[in-house]
This record gives C-alpha cells, structure tokens and sequence, in this order.
C-alpha cells in the first residue's frame, strides 16, 4: 500500500513538471499567476512578496537581527578594508579610526531607513514610491539593482578564491590542475572549478526565503566568529608573532595624508551604502521583484548574472579605473537613501498611506508618477561629484585628487537633508488621511 502511494505521489510530481517545463516554451508561460492582494489595483500586477509583509511571515526577532548584522559585517572585503588602508601609506591608528567613523556615518541612514521597514512592513520599492513618486521610484530601485549584482558577483568570486585554498589546504594535488583555457579568459580551468563548485554550493541557500533565515545567520555567527578568530590566531602563529604593525610609520604626510585618511573614511561608509538604501528589504523580512519576477526568480537572475555572465574575474583584475568606478556609484546610492529617510522622518513625519503606495493614481503619483522635488535634490547631489567620478575612473589620480569626489556618503546625506528640509509635501486632495 505504502509503494503503491509512494509510486502515485512520484507519478504525480513527474507529471506536474513536464506540464511546467511544456508551459515555459511560451512567454505566457512565464508570467505569475496574478495574487490577491490587501491594496493594489486590481488590473494592477503584485504578489506577496511586494505586499505589506503578512503576520506569519513577520520572524525575525532582535538576535535574528543581531545575527544578520553579525554574520553580513564579518565578512572578505570588510577584512581586506584595514589591511588596504595600511598597504596605501597609513598606519593601524588611521584603519581603526577610519572604519570607527565610517561605519558610525552610514550607520545614520541604516537605522532611519531600516525603521521604515521596521513600522510599515514594506520593501524598499514600495518606500520608494512615497518619496520619489510611483514611476520614478523605479529608477532608485534599478540603481540598486545594478550595485548589487555587481558586489554579489565580486562576492562570489572572492568566496571561490578561499574554496580554492581551502581545497588545496586538504588536496594540494587541487592546484595541479592543468589549464585548458586561453590567456584572454581571464581564468584559469583550476579557478573556474573552484568559482563553480562555490557558485553551485551557494546557490540553493540564496533560493530559501528571507523570513526563514532565522536558523542560518546563528549558524553564521557562530562558524563566522570561530573561524576568523581562529584564522587570526593560526596566521600570527605562523607569522611568528605580530611582526611591525604596532610600529609602522606613516608613508604620507601633510595634506596627503589627510585626504587619505578622510578617502579611506568615506570608503569604509560608501561600501555599505547598498544595504543603506534598501534597508527596509531586510526589516520589513522580505525583498520583494513584481511582474515575470517573483522573489525565488530574482534570486535565479542575480545568481545567474552576478555569478557567470557578468564575469566577475575580470571585474577583480580589471582596470583600477573600474573597481574606482564601483566605489563611486555611492555617489547615486548616498542620495537615494537620503531622500528616502528625511522624507519619511521630516517631511511626511512618518505618516505614510500606505493603501496610496500600491495604486498608481493615488497621492503618490505626484506629477505624472514622478517627485519633482526628489528629482531636484538628487541632481543637485550628485552633479558636483560627477566631474571627480569621471576623471578618477579614467585616471589614476593620486588620493589628493580624491578631494572632487571623496565624500559621497556623509556630505551627500547632509546636504540632501537640508535640500529636503525645505521642500513642500504636495496637499494630499481627497485620498484620505496621511
């Protein structure tokens, strides 16, 4: 009885994906089945995961969050941030004080745009639409888009360079592998298995939703804090001690040294100015794609574009002009976040009709689905760092040239705060309280 149903159930299941796998050789076959939901229109497309985040799915607790921040901060490039500070001429002093203040900077708009997703309950391209209007909220959101399949494509690389040692640490045969792969592919057969092997093994955990992520990032803390520590204690070790650090001497001096150390400052706040913008993704529980794109699809594409076609190889060992250029695009990401929160917390005073966020003609359409006001400031922030962006993408410039751009995260959220402050919050007409 119990093979027969399990026979059944196998039928069953089989059955049900050659129907799938049928249907997707149509474009209409791809398109989501249309979900009931709390306030959009209803000839408009949405689906859970770009609405309000419903109560079982509301999870995370204070150390869920904890764990997130944990787990996300102990990372490959927030170690290599020090040791690049004091490979360019600083000392450890200027790396502590640099990460210290950069990282309290963009903690700002972490926990002011965190709040929204906190007390709304709405992912960061529905927040978007107060603050930037219906239509032009995708723009912020495709900003986004694009530095995170960027740094997930980097990340991902990165992460198959540590496969690569620690596979060798066990096999050292593992680096023998002979190379069948041109010069021009910026890759070895050895590395592209390694970039594989972490890829494929990274892939199923991105596919499990945010909300119930509760379980990994306690397993992340804890593997994550026992094995650095570890690492430290191994590598010193075998280093033979802490060798010169502690008595290292500047390289640069006089106003060098200064806009050094404020460059160094300001990368340190610009490489978390991502999560800044899109905050809410994480405290609100869920991200949230819409038409073709649900949140298991999104996660298909970013991996799938992030991981191979971009080639993220090259992006590493490319041009310094291109990695400049990367740490620049938080030159758009700085006043994106900012408008975002001083409209939630000063202009609007966190009164957000949320209904309104969802319909594409209600208060938030503003003029033609656009927040003329957003539009202004955002301009009015970035044009005077695109001239610096620009020169020091094409050039390598000396740090002290890094004076024309150097500040997009702390003097952008500054000077888009007082450009807000003294906008008007359009008269809300007839669609309810605000």
């Amino acid at each position: 009885m119990a093979k027969t149903l399990f026979t059944m159930t196998v039928r069953e299941r089989v059955g049900a994906v050659k129907a799938n796998l049928k249907a997707k050789r149509r474009l209409s076959g791809w398109v989501l089945p249309k979900e009931e939901t709390s306030f959009a229109d209803k000839d408009s497309y949405s689906n859970i995961d770009s609405d309000v985040t419903p109560l079982e799915r509301r999870t995370w607790t204070t150390w869920t969050i904890f764990g997130f921040w944990v787990s996300d901060a102990m990372n490959a490039q927030g170690w290599m941030a020090p040791a690049s500070i004091i490979a360019v001429g600083l000392t450890y002093r200027e790396a502590i004080y640099s990460l210290i203040l950069g990282l309290g900077i963009v903690s700002i708009p972490l926990v002011l745009n965190g709040a929204i997703g906190a007390h709304l309950h709405i992912p960061f391209p529905v927040a978007a639409r107060s603050s930037f209007g219906f239509l032009f909220a995708r723009f912020a959101v495709v900003t986004r888009m694009v530095t995170a399949l960027f740094w997930h494509a980097i990340q991902t690389y990165t992460g198959s360079t540590a496969l690569t040692q620690m596979l060798r640490a066990i096999w050292p045969s593992y680096l023998d592998i002979p190379n069948h792969l041109p010069a021009s592919a910026g890759i070895t057969s050895q590395q592209l298995l390694s970039h594989f092997l972490f890829w494929s093994i990274q892939f199923p955990i991105l596919l499990i939703p945010p909300h119930k992520l509760r379980w990994f990032f306690v397993f992340k803390v804890i593997v994550t804090v026992t094995a650095s520590t570890a690492t430290v204690i191994a590598m010193t070790s075998k280093a033979g001690g802490t060798g010169h650090i502690w008595d290292q001497e500047y390289r640069v001096h006089g106003a060098a040294r200064s806009w050094l150390t404020l460059a160094a400052m300001m990368s340190c706040a610009g490489g978390w100015a991502t999560m800044a913008t899109n905050v809410p993704d994480f405290t609100r529980y869920l991200k949230s794609p819409k038409g073709y794109i649900n949140i298991r699809r999104g996660v298909v594409f970013a991996a799938i574009i992030g991981g191979w076609v971009m080639v993220p190889w090259k992006i590493i060992s490319s041009a310094q002009s291109l990695l400049t250029f990367m740490t620049g695009l938080a030159i758009f990401l700085a006043p994106i976040s900012a408008i975002l929160a001083c409209d939630y917390w000063l202009v609007k005073k966190r009164h957000i009709d949320v209904p309104s966020l969802y319909r594409r003609h209600a208060r938030y359409k503003y003029w033609h689905g656009i927040n003329w006001r957003a539009a202004v400031a955002f301009l009015c922030s970035v044009t005077p760092n695109i001239p610096g962006l620009a020169r020091a993408s094409i050039h390598d410039d000396p740090v002290l040239h890094g004076v024309e751009y150097t500040p997009p995260e702390g003097s952008d959220y500054m000077s888009e705060k007082d450009k807000v402050d003294v906008s008007v919050q359009p008269k809300a007409r007839d669609f309810g309280e605000v």
